[in-house]
């Protein structure tokens, strides 16, 4: 284990597969969060009280905030996992890399998202 650690360190990442991928989970994560969840529930509990109800429970609070990272991180973990077993160290470190930054930003994406929109370009 402390070898394979030590292998993905030392090696230097793959660039264009890192910018590539940092973008495709960034976009995946963002079109899961602000659309495709949130339409799914929507089609599933409909409007009204009782689909507020629903709502509200915690199980469905965790879905809705953090189901689109699930999935990407999910994603990611297994695509360096591949890398990593055909010996491929740079595109290991490049996904786990794009994993980490999208954790960030993901964590800060109410402040992003106020800071953008707060934005005066003149």
């Amino acid at each position: 284990m402390k070898e394979s650690l030590i292998k993905i360190l030392g090696a230097k990442i793959d660039r264009k597969l890192f910018i590539i991928s940092l973008t495709l989970g960034f976009l995946f994560t963002s079109l899961l969060y602000i659309l495709i969840i949130p339409l799914a529930y929507w089609g599933l509990f409909g409007e009204g009280e009782a689909a507020a109800n629903i709502m509200d429970r915690p199980l469905n609070s965790f879905i809705l905030e953090f189901c689109a990272l699930t999935l990407t991180l999910c994603i990611y973990a297994a695509l360096a996992f591949m890398s990593f077993r055909n010996e491929k160290f740079n595109k290991a470190k490049s996904y786990i890399l794009a994993v980490i930054l999208i954790f960030v930003i993901y964590m800060f994406r109410f402040e992003v998202g106020n800071a953008l929109i707060d934005l005066n370009i003149k």
